[in-house]
């Protein structure tokens, strides 16, 4: 006899392949009638999904996943892309694997799901920066361990989190400027309230407070290239004497850079423009950028820790874990 395979079983069941992968990951979408049919013909022909057979007899899945979320211009912001690599490679040397899911594709959201329900997944690495109470207790419900990196979450949540250093930071960069001659500083940062929003703009007005400025100017605006490009426009129709822009992070910087350099000012003799993050390609633009690094490495390296601490029940000394921040300066300031 050959081996059984998910073809043999549809063709034996008379359903789809597609319905035999449902049977077996997310059975409560398919009827009870055709269930039964697919489990009956799974047992004439012995067939056992190498994954499931696993999981039966009390193994792991090995299977670590990765839960994204794309924006307009990457798939993989920059920023989570380091972060993703440094997280995989410690968790290889483990032998576990590593699944990514878009949040904001269905079928990949939808798949996540099922890989959950079907115990597929032994850990979530989430690289979100919005809670998202529909995501946690699909992890919470299957007992599956899981951490967050980017944001910062109350002390007294149980939710294990990995960010930088967001407050500490911002005002690191707000100090660079205003001693380096700025008087008139604009921050621009995106919508919403995120806890890095809210933290980054609070660093920016007590900075201004207490230089004891008068201008403040804050600007929200599309976490992207066009969103700061957007900004800039903004900032050129008020006629402000602005002396440099912070920007909430560094994909909005290259946008301001872009739209202030096609409208003549240059950088950073007219204007600072200052970032935060430090993605990979922030030293390459013309100006290269001056920003606030963020350790991508060792977040990632964290978050991979955190979890397997989380997946093998060992006790976590911090669940709210802040990594410290660098500022980098180069041309743009």
């Amino acid at each position: 006899m050959k081996k059984p395979t998910i073809k043999i079983i549809a063709k034996d069941a008379g359903v789809s392949e597609m319905t035999v992968s449902r049977v077996i990951n997310n059975p409560e979408l398919v009827s009870e009638a055709t269930v039964k049919k697919v489990l009956k013909s799974m047992e004439k022909y012995n067939y056992k999904p190498k994954m499931i057979a696993k999981i039966l007899k009390g193994r792991k899945s090995k299977t670590v996943g990765f839960l994204i979320s794309s924006r307009q211009e990457f798939y993989i912001s920059p920023f989570y892309g380091e972060c993703i690599r440094s997280a995989a490679t410690a968790l290889k040397d483990f032998s576990l694997r590593t699944l990514s899911f878009n949040l904001l594709d269905t079928l990949s959201k939808s798949l996540f799901v099922d890989y959950a329900n079907s115990g597929l997944l032994d850990g979530m690495i989430i690289f979100e920066g919005t809670f998202q109470e529909d995501i946690t207790e699909v992890l919470r419900v299957n007992n599956i361990p899981f951490v967050y990196v980017g944001e910062t979450f109350q002390e007294n949540s149980d939710i294990v989190s990995i960010s930088s250093d967001s407050y500490e930071g911002a005002r690191k960069g707000m100090k660079y400027l205003i001693d380096t001659g700025s008087k008139n500083i604009c921050f621009v940062t995106g919508t919403g309230s995120k806890p890095s929003y809210i933290h980054r703009k609070q660093a920016y007005l007590d900075a201004i407070s207490e230089a004891n400025l008068e201008y403040q100017n804050v600007i929200e605006t599309e976490r992207s290239m066009m969103g700061g490009m957007l900004a800039a426009e903004k900032l050129i129709k008020q006629k402000e004497e602005i002396n440099a822009v912070f920007c909430f992070c560094d994909v909005i910087a290259i946008g301001v850079i872009k739209r202030l350099q096609e409208k003549g000012i240059t950088i950073p003799k007219e204007i600072r423009v200052l970032g935060f993050d430090n993605i990979p390609f922030a030293k390459y633009t013309t100006p290269a950028l001056t920003t606030i690094a963020q350790d991508t490495e060792k977040m990632g390296m964290i978050a991979a820790n955190s979890l397997l601490k989380l997946m093998f029940n060992e006790p976590l000394e911090n669940t709210n874990i802040i990594v410290p921040t660098e500022l980098i300066i180069r041309e743009s300031t």
